[in-house]
């Protein structure tokens, strides 16, 4: 839901700036079907389909990171599209840290309820993990790149965010902003009469 608020964004950000959703619908994506997989699998763990099966833990950690490797794929392939490689450190950023803690990804339990969700800490103190995310501990690894930026009421979908997180959010904003947008500048260009921009040549 955070990505997605950033995704309207830039969709609104896009037409306020002459872009167009054609355009956007024209940008020479490869594979692209592997971020939609990708998001389903990770759907799947978030309503608990795995969550009475036996050895749910490992299923759930194996699946998000799985499901985080075809993401970052998708970027692999895509990463002259505007604002994808920014998404990609993003992405990157939050398979590392979740790799390096078992296939969950650490989460300020304090921080969770500074935004007011009492009750999903209360879960991580009871239980090893919950849904993605496990409880962020001194032995936790890679602690920085954690769930630990708050998001509170009365923003918009207040929770627990990460530093990777930030920068998925803004490579998408980057990336729909700038597909629909892409030709723009130089068609005002050539409209009001003006030479196009040579490029610098040493």
């Amino acid at each position: 839901m955070f990505l997605l608020l950033f995704l309207v964004a830039g969709l609104a950000a896009g037409r306020l700036a002459g872009g167009s959703f054609l355009r956007l619908a024209r940008l020479p994506a490869r594979f692209l079907w592997l971020a939609p997989l990708a998001l389903a699998l990770q759907a799947a763990v978030f309503w608990h389909v795995f969550e009475d099966a036996a050895g749910s833990a490992d299923i759930i950690a194996g699946l998000y990171l799985f499901s985080l490797e075809l993401l970052l794929l998708c970027v692999l392939l895509n990463v002259r599209l505007p604002g994808v490689k920014l998404l990609g450190v993003g992405l990157l950023l939050n398979f590392t840290v979740i790799a390096a803690n078992g296939g969950y990804m650490p989460v300020s339990l304090p921080r969770l309820e500074q935004v007011g969700m009492e009750d999903e800490a209360q879960k991580l103190r009871e239980q090893e993990h919950h849904l993605n995310v496990t409880a962020m501990a001194d032995h936790t690894r890679l602690r920085f790149l954690g769930d630990f930026i708050p998001v509170p009421e009365p923003l918009p979908l207040r929770s627990v965010y990460s530093v990777g997180d930030v920068l998925i959010a803004a490579g998408g904003f980057w990336l729909i902003c700038g597909g629909m947008t892409m030709g723009v500048r130089g068609r005002r260009r050539a409209a009001s009469g003006q030479a196009p921009v040579a490029p610098l040549t040493r």
